[in-house]
């Protein structure tokens, strides 16, 4: 049985334009993560799109939660 990796990461704002609870999937690409199952043979789910508050404001910004 392998390990579970979770945890939230915040990448700038590469998750703006995506909807929340949006599934991020593996690419087959390097440096790239699919939104869309079509973007990749794979069809593994690392994560969604959540929201999280920054410590020095209250702005909601967009982050993976990943779940692998």
């Amino acid at each position: 049985m392998q390990d579970s990796k979770k945890g939230i990461i915040a990448l700038g704002n590469i998750f703006s334009a995506l909807d929340y609870d949006l599934d991020i999937y593996l690419s087959d690409t390097d440096g790239v993560l699919g939104s869309a199952s079509g973007d990749s043979s794979e069809t593994k789910i690392m994560g969604q799109v959540v929201g999280v508050t920054g410590p020095t404001t209250e702005v909601l910004d967009k982050a993976l939660a990943l779940d692998l």
